[in-house]
């Protein structure tokens, strides 16, 4: 009896870009799916992809309405070692942490907040260097922007800090930003950069292509703004940072308490249970074994000497394509 934290890996893959580790992914997460009795994901529209996923692998078949073993386990407010930060007064220091990754928006951010600059004295920290293994172009390609524009004084830039650093220079700043690009994984991910930044008495100007942001922007606890509009961006950076604290964050940190995020998984092991597997649980492993079974009896036969001698000859070639056809 297996426990599967599917999380997004539609959303993961399509975000690393690249095709190995969507590979790696479809060989780890298929035989998860064809197998496990019970899922976690981060969030309702991830659940709705896993519920897709279990459907084609044909593990629905036999499942009674509603005993789908697909759980939302949402991001916690728990962060060990860190403590809970009061809400900020006014200012104009913007911080920056977490990676400018694939689905962030980095271009859209500069240019807001240029715009921002140009209107009030606005302060930026960006915080964090390259994840290993991860594309890092926006991030680059964001300090090269910023280092290139007359407000670059205005920019600092710091690697990766122990967590004691971080803390006293997220203490000086007074709001963030995170922007989310067009594609799936802001749709079925999640966002705990922002749970992070409300712990930390922040407030936040985001997009809210996803449930958390949705559900904080909701609350009061972040100021939405539209996708890819740098001066929508620079208006309510300079709102939020003149504007209120944040309000109480006493539902957002019950909603995301750790007892509360993980009571699915508490019920489910208290008294666990099989999920039927399909009469073929094992198709999309055997789909992609069968696939590289065929790739590599096509590359054995382009490299025999027939199909070479044929190759070389070019008129025998293109007579037996036309008999094939």
């Amino acid at each position: 009896m297996a426990w599967a934290d599917d999380g997004a890996p539609p959303a993961s893959t399509q975000a690393a870009r690249i095709e190995a580790v969507a590979a790696d992914a479809a060989a780890v997460f298929g035989a998860a799916i064809a197998r496990a009795d019970a899922f976690t994901t981060i969030s309702e529209p991830s659940r709705f992809t896993l519920l897709g996923q279990l459907g084609l692998a044909g593990r629905l078949v036999r499942v009674q309405p509603g005993g789908e073993a697909a759980f939302i386990v949402p991001n916690a407010w728990h962060f060990p070692g860190v403590p809970e930060a009061e809400a900020r007064g006014p200012g104009l220091r913007v911080a920056l942490f977490g990676s400018l990754n694939t689905w962030f928006d980095e271009d859209t951010l500069l240019a807001g907040l240029l715009r921002a600059m140009e209107r009030a004295p606005l302060e930026v920290v960006c915080i964090g260097g390259a994840v290993p293994g991860h594309h890092m172009a926006g991030r680059a390609r964001f300090e090269a922007g910023a280092r290139a524009s007359r407000h670059a004084p205005r920019f600092r830039f710091l690697p990766r800090l122990p967590i004691d650093e971080l803390l006293a220079e997220l203490r000086t700043c007074h709001l963030t930003a995170c922007l989310d690009r067009p594609g799936v994984e802001p749709e079925t991910g999640s966002r705990t950069r922002l749970l992070f930044a409300a712990h930390q008495g922040l407030r936040a100007v985001a997009t809210t292509t996803c449930e958390m942001s949705r559900e904080m922007a909701a609350g009061g606890w972040l100021r939405a703004v539209p996708a890819r509009d740098p001066d929508a961006l620079a208006v309510a950076l300079l709102d939020a940072a003149q504007g209120p604290p944040l309000p109480d964050r006493a539902p957002l940190r019950a909603r995301h308490a750790l007892t509360a995020t993980v009571a699915p998984l508490a019920v489910w092991t208290a008294a666990p249970r099989y999920m039927p597997r399909a009469p073929r649980a094992d198709t999309h492993v055997e789909a992609l074994r069968a696939r590289d079974a065929a790739l590599a009896e096509l590359a054995a036969l382009r490299a025999s000497p027939t199909f070479r001698a044929l190759d070389a000859a070019g008129r025998p070639l293109r007579a037996l394509r036309r008999r094939r056809r």
